[in-house]
């Protein structure tokens, strides 16, 4: 892996995420709906400048990536100039980013059939940034706790929710007003994987986090330690391709 791809791509989701929580609590903030532009733009002289933190993100952006080719429509929403702009900066524009990004981090891996491929590079970006440095310094330990709570810290980041474990993965994934969709809820397919990976979620968190949160033994082998870190980074991946709901 090149580790200033993985550098960008890190600081390029982080800087996402952030316009993301802005743009949903400005989105809904009260008040500032009231009939007439001029109410608007008063109203959120005080918050922070979301136009601002986009440009910031420009910049981190074209480290690795040529000019956005954006639509005209695009190009009216990221100027916030509407409060509807920003949940439809969320819902239209955040994704497609978010995407580009992760194929451009894909391309900076050596494509090869290996049946050696290195643990790293079956590490997704939040993960190995979290918990890497745990594995190469023995601490198997605290690499498999940190990995399992980047997850889930990772949903928290997505939906906003205050929730944790199990609460926390029923309400983002539940079939009836899920905010996260691993693919589609509309056949059959779709909302048994979403239902299975409800299980699989809990499972990460009842099953390792927990114990891990409770107990200071260590009882992880370097083979154990890859391996949770591995599914630690499925279910990241998972959650990073969700489709987000907005309520």
């Amino acid at each position: 892996m090149d580790s200033a791809a993985l550098d960008w791509y890190t600081r390029t989701s982080d800087k996402l995420d952030a316009i993301e929580r802005a743009c949903f609590v400005w989105g809904r903030e009260a008040g500032l709906d009231k009939p007439g532009r001029g109410h608007f733009l008063r109203a959120v002289k005080a918050y922070p400048d979301v136009r601002k933190m986009f440009d910031d993100f420009l910049d981190v952006w074209h480290e690795q990536m040529p000019p956005y080719r954006w639509s005209r429509e695009t190009m009216r929403r990221i100027d916030f100039s509407d409060q509807s702009d920003y949940l439809d900066f969320i819902t239209i524009d955040l994704m497609p980013l978010r995407e580009a990004a992760r194929i451009k981090l894909s391309a900076a891996r050596v494509e090869q059939h290996d049946p050696n491929i290195a643990l790293y590079d079956l590490l997704h970006p939040i993960i190995a940034n979290r918990a890497w440095d745990f594995y190469v310094t023995n601490h198997f330990r605290q690499a498999v706790e940190t990995s399992v709570t980047a997850v889930f810290d990772y949903i928290r980041a997505r939906t906003q929710s205050q929730l944790d474990g199990q609460a926390l993965v029923t309400e983002v994934f539940k079939l009836e007003g899920a905010k996260l969709i691993l693919s589609t809820l509309d056949t059959e397919s779709g909302r048994s994987e979403q239902k299975g990976f409800i299980n699989i979620f809990t499972g990460a968190y009842v099953g390792v986090r927990n114990p891990l949160a409770h107990s200071t033994i260590n009882g992880f082998t370097q083979k154990e330690a890859a391996e949770h870190m591995v599914l630690a980074s499925l279910l990241a991946g998972k959650v990073d391709k969700a489709i987000l709901v907005e309520s």
